[in-house]
């Protein structure tokens, strides 16, 4: 059940640590395992005698990676919507470099949340998706910069003053 419903969402690596601790002594009781099992048996790989267990970090990130990477190379109705949603946040990025691409730069002022979440497990894994088609947009004219590298490079504003103002 989780394995289908976390990848479609974008909690916090926080948030989803609180959920998971609320509701695992419950899961972990039903599935025939004492309360007092430790954690290393319980998040354990079932090949070294562990319950095989996943964190829903793991869970959520894991899945919207394989969710995107499907979507990407499919031509469904919701790839085309990927394919714009893409486009637009990589546009609202302002940054030269694909957002999938380079994972050290952060992007608090991209508002698609599942795309933060998505580039946040990204970052977290040290891992990147290449693709085929960036939307990176080109320079105007010679000797231009793209405006939020540079303000992000400068290091003189926060991640708030990043963020766009709503009126």
């Amino acid at each position: 059940m989780l394995q289908y419903v976390l990848p479609q969402c974008w909690f916090s690596p926080v948030k989803l640590r609180q959920m998971e601790k609320k509701s695992m002594g419950r899961i972990i009781s039903k599935c025939g395992y004492s309360s007092r099992t430790p954690h290393a048996i319980l998040y354990g790989p079932r090949d070294f005698a562990g319950t095989g267990f996943l964190h829903w970090t793991t869970i959520q990130g894991e899945g919207q990676i394989l969710h995107f990477i499907k979507h990407w190379r499919t031509n469904t109705n919701l790839s085309k919507l990927m394919h714009i949603c893409l486009g637009w946040a990589q546009f609202q990025s302002g940054m030269r470099s694909s957002i999938l691409e380079d994972v050290t730069t952060p992007i608090p002022h991209v508002k698609s949340q599942w795309l933060q979440s998505l580039w946040s497990i990204l970052a977290t894994a040290h891992g990147w998706i290449q693709l085929d088609t960036t939307f990176c947009q080109p320079h105007e004219r010679m000797g231009n910069q793209h405006i939020m590298d540079f303000a992000i490079a400068s290091g003189e504003f926060t991640h708030s003053d990043l963020l766009p103002s709503v009126p």
